[in-house]
């Protein structure tokens, strides 16, 4: 991977929401994500006095225009990750959002190539996916 795609921000030490999100026919929301060059279920980085769970909130309304009504938490993962040679700690938050407000639109097509619900198999048969749709999909039998 090229350096320059690393912001300061990205190299620092943080935590993270990952969201999983199916539609009704347990199709799964899909990110082509522009900079890191794969596809992802949505994925946001938190701040240090923020609190995830509104994080989560924001990031799918603001990236998606879904209004999250209900949700689980379903695991925190710490995670190292290695941006070219530099280890950065990352407490990752994993949702399911089991209800919200209908209205899919991809708000910043700068930043995710396309969006889109696709099943499971079709996520398994993705060669470039993000740590977070991995682990995800680990977790289902």
């Amino acid at each position: 991977m090229n350096q320059q795609k690393f912001s300061k921000e990205d190299l620092t030490t943080k935590d993270a929401i990952w969201v999983v999100i199916f539609d009704i026919n347990w199709k799964i929301l899909t990110q082509d994500h522009v900079k890191l060059d794969f596809f992802t279920i949505p994925i946001g980085k938190v701040w240090s006095w923020e609190n995830p769970d509104e994080v989560m909130k924001r990031e799918i309304f603001d990236e998606t225009w879904l209004t999250v009504l209900d949700y689980k938490k379903l695991i925190i993962k710490e995670w190292i990750y290695d941006y070219n040679w530099v280890e950065v700690k990352i407490r990752n938050h994993i949702y399911e959002i089991l209800s919200w407000s209908w209205n899919l639109v991809n708000k910043e097509p700068n930043k995710h190539r396309s969006m889109r619900f696709i099943t499971i198999e079709e996520v398994r048969k993705l060669t470039r996916i993000s740590d977070a749709t991995r682990i995800f999909l680990s977790t289902l039998k």
